[in-house]
C-alpha cells in the first residue's frame, strides 16, 4: 500500500477488502454497518469484528444472514465504549451525516485514541458542498431531535489526521445509483490513515514463549503443524510475503503465537520492510530473527557475509537502520553460509548484539556443522558470546540430521550454565516424531529453571 496517496477516485469495496492484510492483530469495529456485508467479509477473513448500527432492522437482518461470526450490536456509536488503543482498525463510512456538527470533533478524537499503534482509521462523509447540507439528517443521541446534516468542511478529514500516515485521501463529486431515486450526486470526503507505530522496542526477555517449532511452514502443512506440542512457531518470512497468504496466516495465529524469521540482510529485505512490518503486527511477534547472511531473493538463497572490517561496519549500519524502523526486538542468529568466517562469526555476532541491543539465537545444528568443516570446537566458538544476550537455542528435530546427537548434548551443557529463555526445534512438519524432541526439550527447560 502506498503512503500519502491523494486519489482521483472514491473508495470501492475492493479497496476496503485489499486493506484487510494490512490491519494489525486485534479487534476491528464497523460503525454504521447497515446490512453487515463488509463486517461479515472482515469476519470471514478471520478478523474479530464488532459491527454496530442504529437501525435495529438492519442489525437483525445482518445477524440472520451472517450468523454470529461478528458481534452485531444495535447501538449508537456515541454511546459505545471504545477503550484506549484497543482497536486494530475502525471503519466509519457515511455515518457523519447523522452526527451533529458539534459532536464530530470529539467523536473523531475518540476514534483516534482507540486505535492501537500501527492500526487503521477509515472515515468518509459528505462535505459542505453536498446538497444534503441544506437538510436535517442528524439527530441528537436520544434520536428525538432532528438537526442539520453533519457535513464536513473541505479538507477537514485531512487536517484532523495530521501526524498520521495518510494512505488514501479523496475529496470530490461522485454519482450514486439508487433503485427508487435514480442517480444522486454527492460531494464526499474519504480518508485512510495509519496511527504512528511505537518506537523501536528495547529487548525485554519477560513473558516470552519458551518452546517453539519451525521450518518452512506452509498452508499444506498447517494441520500437521498445529498438532505439535509447541508454544510458538517460527515462520519463514519469504513464504508469507504475499498479502494473499494473510488469511492462511491468521488461521495459524489464532491458535499459536508465531515468530518471523528472515533469510538475511540485503536490498531485498530493505525493500520488503513494509511487508515485514505487516507480518510482525499480524503475528504479534515478540521478536524476529535475522541470520548473519546476505539474502538473494531472486536466487532464493542466502549468501555468506564477506570478511573485512568495512563490510562489518556496513552490516552494523544496516542493522541499526532496521532497528530504528521496526518496533519489534531483533534476534541475531548464526548462519551455515557464514561458516567461512569461522571463529570470527561469534565475535561479530557479539559485537553487533551489544551495539544494536539485540538478542542472540544459537542454531546448534549449524554450529556443529561449521565446527566440523572449519576444524574448531563448538565451545571455542561460543566463548565470546555474551550469555545474557542468548534468547534461544535452535536444535535439529529430525533424528536423521547428521549432528542431531552432538547438537542436543551441546544444548544440555549450555542450559546447565545459562538462563536460556527458549528452545526451538527445527524440523519438517511432514516428518513423524517431532513431539518426542519437543517433550525432551520441555523437560530440559524445566530442569534448567528449577
Amino acid at each position: 500500500m502506498k503512503a500519502n496517496s491523494l486519489s482521483t477516485r472514491q473508495l470501492h469495496l475492493e479497496d476496503l477488502l485489499a486493506l484487510l492484510p494490512w490491519i494489525p492483530a486485534g479487534p476491528v469495529v464497523d460503525i454504521g454497518c447497515g446490512m453487515g456485508h463488509f463486517g461479515a467479509a472482515m469476519a470471514a477473513w478471520g478478523l474479530p469484528v464488532t459491527a454496530l448500527d442504529v437501525d435495529a432492522e438492519a442489525i437483525q437482518s445482518a445477524r440472520k444472514r451472517y450468523g454470529e461470526q461478528a458481534l452485531w450490536l444495535h447501538e449508537d456509536i456515541r454511546s459505545h465504549r471504545l477503550n484506549r488503543e484497543s482497536q486494530a482498525a475502525i471503519f466509519c463510512l457515511n455515518v457523519f451525516p447523522y452526527i451533529p456538527h458539534g459532536e464530530r470533533a470529539r467523536l473523531i478524537g475518540r476514534f483516534k485514541a482507540a486505535i492501537k499503534p500501527g492500526g487503521l482509521l477509515v472515515l468518509s462523509g459528505f462535505t459542505e458542498q453536498d446538497p444534503s447540507a441544506e437538510e436535517r439528517w442528524a439527530t441528537s443521541i436520544n434520536r428525538l431531535d432532528q438537526r442539520p446534516t453533519g457535513v464536513l468542511q473541505l479538507g477537514e478529514l485531512y487536517e484532523r489526521m495530521q501526524g498520521w500516515d495518510i494512505l488514501f485521501y479523496f475529496e470530490g463529486w461522485v454519482a450514486e445509483a439508487h433503485a427508487s431515486e435514480g442517480v444522486e450526486r454527492h460531494h464526499i470526503s474519504q480518508i485512510i490513515a495509519r496511527k504512528p507505530r511505537s518506537k523501536s522496542a528495547a529487548f525485554d526477555l519477560k513473558d516470552l514463549p519458551v518452546l517453539g517449532a519451525g521450518m518452512l511452514w506452509k498452508e499444506e502443512t498447517r494441520d500437521s503443524l498445529l498438532i505439535q506440542k509447541a508454544d510458538y512457531f517460527e515462520l519463514e518470512f519469504e513464504y508469507w510475503l504475499e498479502p494473499a497468504e494473510d488469511q492462511n496466516l491468521l488461521r495459524i495465529c489464532h491458535q499459536h503465537p508465531c515468530l518471523i524469521r528472515v533469510s538475511g540482510l540485503g536490498a531485498p529485505l530493505q525493500s520488503a520492510i513494509p511487508d515485514l512490518l505487516r507480518l510482525l503486527e499480524r503475528c504479534q511477534s515478540p521478536w524476529w530473527v535475522l541470520p548473519l547472511a546476505l539474502w538473494s531473493y531472486q536466487a532464493g538463497i542466502s549468501l555468506p557475509l564477506p570478511p573485512g572490517q568495512s563490510v562489518w561496519e556496513d552490516v552494523l549500519q544496516k542493522i541499526l537502520e532496521l532497528r530504528s524502523c521496526l518496533p519489534v526486538p531483533m534476534v541475531l542468529e548464526n548462519s551455515l553460509v557464514s561458516f567461512s568466517l569461522g571463529l570470527a562469526e561469534s565475535e561479530l555476532m557479539t559485537r553487533l548484539a551489544e551495539s544494536c541491543d539485540c538478542g542472540v539465537s544459537l542454531d546448534l545444528g549449524v554450529l556443529c556443522e561449521s565446527a566440523v568443516q572449519q576444524g574448531f570446537s563448538p565451545g571455542e566458538w561460543l566463548r565470546p558470546i555474551t550469555a545474557e544476550r542468548v534468547v534461544s537455542l535452535k536444535l535439529p528435530g529430525s533424528f536423521s540430521h547428521p549432528h542431531y546427537a552432538e547438537a542436543w548434548r551441546l544444548a544440555r551443557q549450555i542450559l546447565a550454565q545459562t538462563q536460556i529463555k527458549a528452545l526451538l526445534i527445527d524440523a519438517d512438519p511432514l516428518e513423524q516424531g517431532l513431539n518426542t524432541p519437543l517433550d525432551q526439550a520441555r523437560r530440559w527447560l524445566k530442569e534448567s529453571r528449577s
